[in-house]
């Protein structure tokens, strides 16, 4: 496996690694994101039912308080008596609820005639109350809750509650009222921590805003509409009573998961809302946490992936170069006799199988014995490798030159004829007379002898009968004076 192919399937390897880590970190933050999400829904749909069972119950005992003091007024009222005790009365029932400050009763002109609580002052009538007509006007109402108006005795805004009183013809009689703060309210949307976004809201079914927690100065200055979100409205139309949406406040624009629940008291709901943010930010330090870990995951795997590679490289390259060695002369860098006959072997083998000519040069250096024993081994050497050069830039490319032996050398020559290996044995021989090897103060002129052979059909089944063919060239080229090139033409 070459290097290239071999980094492909590392980086092939540790980007898949790295994906498979990255989407199961991904999946787990998604799932834990979603548990979190359902588990927000879960504490603020749960709160916005703790909230509307604690209003309920306010309400329901204050209404049991005024219906005491309606029945009460309407025994008065059905036989007329001394009516000295019934502030005492009322102050008994106001004692068994201390979240109210006064309970006051009003006649059919709407003026306040007993109760208990801080004084009046000049306030003398409600007859402009919004409350008290329409208790005027429907005296067979239940309990009455008033939008939230300004207190004309304490300057605070409140929620009114009251209750008609009937005569015994079923006309009205006036109104017993109670009146609880917007900050008592409040009181009772306490909540655990929401983060710093979460609010506690009551509406009316109009969707006024009633109370808020926190306190909002859109909401308690001004208690116009503040419009119910269409998300709210396609939520209420899958159920009325309680449910969870996602939406955008109208009061505040933050958008919020919200839990709602129905609070009959009010004709309206409780809200209890959170923003994502605030309410996920443990879901946040996982986030940072895993995508720290994913990211050192990724460096270590990339950083092994590159020692991993070093390594494959170096052992590679290690046995490239043993490969190299056992298939190379070390003293010319030609192939050495064994690479060269495998070099031969498939060429043979190609030529079959496509019928192509192809030439086998053989070549010995004259006299080289003399060279040694004049100018010694280094000399030799020397000659050696200056020779191998000399062909290597005389032949094409694709030819391959081999050592065969001590001065003996080779040439394959694919899809060459007889006339062409002839012409470049021709071309080599001359090339190698002038080029002379220089000595210090001498030059030494070297010469070759060249045998040429082509493969015939007759060599099919036979490589090496090539071989003899070439070389008894070669030595028809040496018996005939050397420095000279010799082809054999006939197989036989």
């Amino acid at each position: 496996m070459n290097n290239s192919r071999f980094l492909k399937r590392v980086i092939a390897m540790t980007v898949l690694v790295n994906l498979l880590a990255i989407t199961i970190g991904v999946v787990s933050l998604v799932n834990s994101r979603q548990h979190g999400k359902e588990r927000a829904m879960l504490v603020v749909s749960g709160y916005a039912g703790v909230v509307a069972q604690a209003l309920s119950g306010v309400v329901d005992r204050i209404d049991l308080a005024l219906s005491t003091c309606v029945s009460e007024m309407e025994v008065i009222v059905s036989k007329p008596r001394n009516e000295s005790n019934i502030n005492d009365f009322v102050e008994r029932q106001l004692k068994l609820l201390p979240e109210l400050s006064a309970i006051r009763i009003v006649d059919t002109q709407g003026r306040i005639i007993h109760g208990v609580g801080p004084a009046l002052g000049t306030v003398t009538s409600v007859a402009d109350r919004e409350y008290f007509i329409r208790a005027k006007q429907a005296p067979q109402s239940g309990l009455i809750v008033s939008k939230p108006l300004i207190a004309k005795t304490t300057g605070e805004i409140s929620i009114f509650l009251v209750k008609p009183i009937r005569k015994p013809d079923g006309a009205f009689a006036g109104i017993v009222y109670t009146a609880i703060t917007l900050k008592q309210i409040r009181e009772l949307f306490q909540t655990p921590y929401l983060g710093h976004n979460g609010v506690v809201t009551l509406i009316d079914q109009d969707g006024d805003v009633l109370a808020r927690h926190p306190e909002s100065a859109r909401s308690e200055s001004s208690f116009k509409r503040a419009g119910l979100p269409e998300e709210f409205n396609e939520a209420l139309r899958k159920n009325s009573s309680a449910g969870t949406v996602s939406l955008r406040s109208p009061i505040d624009g933050i958008p919020r998961v919200v839990a709602y629940r129905k609070t009959a008291p009010f004709s309206g709901y409780v809200l209890v809302g959170v923003v994502e943010n605030d309410y996920f930010s443990d879901w946040h330090d996982k986030l940072l946490t895993t995508l720290s870990l994913l990211g050192l995951f990724v460096v270590v795997t990339c950083i092994a992936s590159a020692l991993l590679y070093s390594s494959w490289k170096a052992k590679s390259l290690l046995a490239e170069q043993l490969d190299h060695q056992a298939r190379t002369d070390a003293l010319t860098g030609c192939a050495n006799r064994r690479h060269f006959l495998e070099l031969l072997q498939a060429e043979h083998l190609r030529t079959i199988r496509y019928q192509r000519a192809f030439c086998l040069v053989s070549l010995d250096l004259d006299y080289f014995k003399s060279i040694n024993d004049r100018y010694g081994h280094l000399v030799g050497d020397k000659a050696l490798c200056h020779f191998a050069s000399v062909v290597r830039k005389t032949i094409r490319p694709s030819d391959h030159l081999g050592r065969v032996g001590g001065e003996e050398f080779a040439i394959i020559l694919p899809e060459t004829t007889l006339a062409s290996a002839t012409a470049i044995a021709e071309r080599i021989r001359k090339e190698v007379e002038l080029a002379p090897i220089s000595l210090g103060d001498s030059l030494l002129t070297m010469t070759v002898s060249i045998g040429v052979a082509e493969w015939t059909p007759p060599d099919a089944n036979n490589v090496e009968k090539l071989v003899v063919r070439a070389d008894t060239a070669l030595y028809k080229a040496k018996s005939d004076g050397r420095n000279n090139v010799k082809a054999c033409d006939s197989p036989n």
